[in-house]
Order: C-alpha cells, then structure tokens, then sequence
C-alpha cells in the first residue's frame, strides 16, 4: 500500500541507502491525526513473587526436582525474569520479544530510547542472525559495545547493539537498528496509532500540503528550515516508511524516502531522518521534531 506520511530507518552504519516500502503511503488529500489527542498507557509492572518453602520431611527426590526447577528460572508457578549473560543470546532475547509484543520484557532488556522505537513497527519471527562484532574500532564511543546483526527474508536489516558490561541484567541494548525491505508485506508492519507516528505524520502531512503554520508548530525552528527545501514539484507528493533508528540517549529516527523525487539535489534521494525529541511527544508538547534530513550517524563521533 502507499501513504504520504514519511517514516525513518535505523542502521548502525554509515552509508546511505534507498530502499522501497511497501508500506501505503499518505496523499496530499488525507487528513492525519492530531497527535496531541492521543494518549498513551505505560505497562503495569509485573508484581508476581516468586515464593519457596521448606518441608522438613522432603526426600531426596524431592530435593533435586525443586532445585532443576529454580535451575531452571522457575519457582512454583511464578516465573523468575532471567536475562542472558552472553551477548548474541541477549539479543535474540529481545529480538524474541519484541516479535511477541511483550512490552514489560522489551523495557526490562532494553534502555527506554529502544523500547519507544519498537513501538513504532510491529515485526514476525522471521529474524535470522547474521553475524556480530565489537564496535570498539570506533574509538573511545564504541567502548563495551557489541553489534549483533540479523537478516530478514524480505530483505529488511536489523542491528541490535548490546552493552557487554549489562550482559546478566536490565537494559542491556542500548541500540536498535531497523530497516525495512523492498517489499516487507505483512511481516512487517508500521504501528499507524502509534503516539511518535502520528506526530510524525502530522509534520508530514504539513509538509505534503505545504502548511507552514502547522509546520511550525510541530517542528523546531532548525526543522522547519531544513524542511523548507522540499517542494512537490520535485520531491513529489509521495513519502515512504523504512525503519527506525535508536540509541542510547538519543533522539528517535524514523527514516522515510521521498520515491517520486526528480529534483536534481541527489542527497534528497537517499534515506532521509526525521528525529523526535520523544518527551515533548510523550508531553503532548510543539516543536517534538528536531530535525529532517539525509541519513548521517553521528553516534560514533
């Protein structure tokens, strides 16, 4: 399906690439959602216990079944949260749960800047890995950090960065990198009610229509001006979803592509960024879109 509504990719790596969504796209015609109508509902924390007791009479038998059982991350019937001490198992773990759509799980593996971006796009179990390796090549920024990589079938890329010293314990990805394929159908799937995604769309809708007032009012004064270099005649009226970007401490990237471009400016044929300051989004607050521009990863400067 196509949409007029722009949407960012994440990756971990530096070069720029334009890629195709199958994702509807919005049209100059639509209406998008006023963002600041929407609310959104933090997760219940888990308050389950796990609880133990002591029969004086036990055998031995009973004995080793209770301690395979806590072994195992289990007492009784309470589950015991667990969190995996090597890297690569880390991130299948929050790759797993992602997919499973379990939002306590994600914010216990993950730093809140990745559980906002996982919001944005729903996924299937069609995650393969790849490969993985150190960021410490980077210098002193890439320090204890660790990149496992996955493929999709569909063509899509994801990049999960771990820090190694969380391995055993909460928070333990501080990146996600999210790119969609060609064509990721219905195994990937852009979350339309998410609270960033309509604010973003709503600046995207403006920019589609030329609003500047609404413009205004949804970006920041750096973002309306680097946004003032589109126009319809040569970006066209069309904008695709790819991904998300997220980091440690960072803004949340949605990455988009203009796939009607036919300007001459060659930089605005690649992925482009919209970056949210997501309390102002989550405050119901103007001004949450900090920027709109070609993909630059300044994570590692």
């Amino acid at each position: 399906m196509h949409r007029t509504h722009l949407t960012f990719v994440v990756g971990m790596t530096l070069a720029l690439a334009l890629t195709g969504c199958d994702e509807s796209t919005l049209d100059a015609g639509s209406t998008a959602s006023d963002p600041a109508a929407v609310t959104t509902e933090a997760p219940a924390a888990a308050t389950d216990e796990a609880t133990s007791t002591t029969t004086p009479e036990a055998t031995e038998e009973e004995t080793a079944a209770t301690e395979e059982t806590s072994d195992s991350g289990t007492s009784g019937t309470d589950d015991v949260v667990s969190y995996p001490s090597e890297v690569v198992a880390y991130a299948d773990a929050f790759v797993a749960a992602w997919h499973a759509k379990d939002t306590g799980r994600v914010a216990d593996l993950a730093v809140p800047e990745v559980e906002a971006a996982t919001g944005t796009w729903s996924t299937d179990d069609g995650w393969n890995y790849d490969d993985d390796s150190s960021v410490a090549w980077v210098g002193e920024a890439g320090e204890g950090l660790h990149v496992v990589r996955y493929g999709h079938p569909v063509g899509a890329r994801l990049e999960v960065t771990v820090e190694v010293d969380a391995l055993g314990s909460t928070d333990g990805v501080v990146g996600a990198d999210f790119t969609t394929g060609p064509t990721p159908g219905d195994s990937l799937t852009r979350v339309e009610d998410n609270l960033y995604n309509q604010y973003a769309d709503a600046f995207y809708q403006a920019l589609v229509d030329e609003d500047q007032a609404t413009l205004e009012r949804y970006g920041s004064e750096h973002a309306v001006r680097l946004a003032g270099e589109y126009t319809p005649e040569t970006h066209g009226r069309v904008i695709e979803d790819h991904g998300f970007w997220s980091f440690r401490d960072q803004p949340l990237g949605l990455l988009f592509s203009y796939p009607d471009n036919t300007g001459e400016d060659i930089v605005s044929r690649y992925t482009q960024i919209l970056d949210l300051d997501t309390a102002l989004v989550d405050g119901g607050q103007d001004h949450g879109v900090i920027s709109v521009n070609f993909v630059i990863d300044a994570r590692w400067t």
